[in-house]
């Protein structure tokens, strides 16, 4: 029999069974849909697009499940503009599958699997450590599915910065990655804080300009200081429940806030913080700085300690009790996996705003292309936003997917997802405000 009459039976029959919605065939017509065909026969051809890309890559739709679920979700237009890739690379008894690409001039998205053809070192917290893919700058990852059956995660990795990404080689590196983790939450530490108001305490002077980081609420007004006064290391040894890699190593009061210093033994990621709770469950977060001491005690560059410090004073501790929050990885795995392929071209059609105010809030830059809206600000972070495009014909469509970065230069950035065809569109609204695009 013909082979054009045989996948023109199986497009068909294929055809049959897809159900689409009326906001998914505006969402197709305005994503790739050629514009000079008429709509409906534009909804059949990516349709049709779509299946041919699911016959030609069996291994991806038929064969992995957890990805067949994904492209689901992900709705027909962002299919079409996905490059199958299947590449797998096998170390340590671990099975990486790079399953499928997508970028555009500023970032790449990678779809990949693990599993573990030997033992249980995947499960569903698997979370990558060290990770790249060429030619990018900073890197996020999520984990998207967990099949238990075959001890398979699917994981979405996105590359941001990159310029050159276009026709170009681009390689995917895996060295290692944690697993098994355990969350501790609202773990008291069973420390009576009345106890400590009239504590005499020992303090020295840290450097602020010589510590390894810190974060938090007060972090900005401590690293303002360059100097500030903390407690001495190791006056108490006070255990943490549920916890083994930490302990209270001092707390007390100094210049009127509640100072808990900490000792972390040294681990790949295990983390925390402390934080206080009074009684109506309203949580109060401070500020850490981590250092190290010298053979003497005195404080230097290092980690080996982080002291948290909270802006309550003596006569408010009675209303507040000092929790924990800490999360144990169980599980470190290192190997080498690691493919290579070549990205397709994309469509490098793009509109951009400058200096665009929403509200209250600044922007640097808003750029749209045809993998979404990308948002440049240099603010530390950017609250959610609603994200809406106008189509030319009066539809609209919302935009909820959001990844975010921090840049190198300080700057932070949110990128809302979704395939598009950036001349079709009327007009792009954040927060209800029309953005002007040029």
């Amino acid at each position: 029999m013909n082979s054009r009459i045989n996948l023109e039976e199986v497009i068909n029959a294929r055809l049959s069974a897809v159900k689409v919605s009326h906001e998914l065939e505006g969402r197709i017509r305005y994503a790739v849909a050629p514009r000079k065909r008429t709509y409906r026969r534009s909804v059949a051809f990516i349709v049709a697009c779509f299946i041919c890309v699911m016959v030609s890559v069996p291994v991806i739709a038929a064969q992995v499940p957890t990805f067949r679920a994904i492209l689901e979700q992900l709705g027909v237009p962002y299919v079409y503009l996905l490059q199958p890739i299947q590449l797998v690379a096998e170390d340590q008894g671990i099975k990486m599958e790079v399953l499928a690409a997508i970028n555009d001039e500023d970032e790449a998205v990678v779809y990949l699997t693990l599993q573990d053809l030997t033992g249980d070192r995947v499960d569903h917290t698997v979370d990558l450590y060290n990770y790249w893919i060429s030619g990018g700058r900073s890197f996020t990852h999520e984990l998207i599915d967990y099949d238990e059956t075959s001890r398979t995660a699917t994981i979405r990795m996105v590359s941001h910065g990159g310029k050159q990404w276009n026709g170009s080689k681009v390689t995917v590196r895996l060295s290692s990655f944690l697993s098994h983790r355990e969350e501790f939450d609202l773990e008291n530490t069973e420390i009576n804080l009345k106890d400590i108001v009239n504590r005499p305490i020992d303090t020295q002077t840290l450097d602020m300009n010589n510590i390894s980081g810190g974060g938090g609420e007060l972090y900005k007004e401590l690293k303002d200081k360059e100097f500030i006064d903390i407690l001495r290391t190791d006056e108490i040894h006070k255990d943490i429940p549920k916890i083994n890699f930490a302990y209270i190593s001092n707390i007390g009061f100094v210049n009127r806030r509640l100072h808990v210093q900490t000792k972390w033994q040294e681990s790949v990621d295990n983390h925390g913080y402390f934080y206080l709770q009074n009684k109506k469950g309203e949580r109060v977060r401070g500020g850490s700085v981590h250092f190290g001491v010298d053979q003497q005690g005195k404080a230097v560059y290092g980690d080996e300690y982080v002291e948290y410090i909270f802006d309550i004073n003596e006569s408010e501790i009675d209303n507040y009790d000092l929790y924990g929050y800490f999360v144990k990885n169980n599980s470190f795995t290192t190997g080498n996996w690691e493919t290579t392929f070549k990205f397709d071209a994309v469509d490098t059609t793009k509109k951009v705003a400058k200096d665009v105010n929403v509200g209250d809030v600044h922007f640097d830059q808003v750029t749209l292309t045809p993998l979404g809206v990308h948002i440049v600000s240099s603010l530390p972070s950017i609250a959610p936003l609603q994200v809406e495009l106008v189509m030319k014909d009066g539809t609209s469509i919302e935009l909820n997917s959001r990844i975010e970065s921090q840049e190198a230069e300080g700057r932070f950035t949110v990128k809302h997802e979704a395939p598009l065809d950036v001349e079709a569109i009327k007009e792009l609204r954040i927060n209800g405000i029309v953005v002007p695009l040029k």
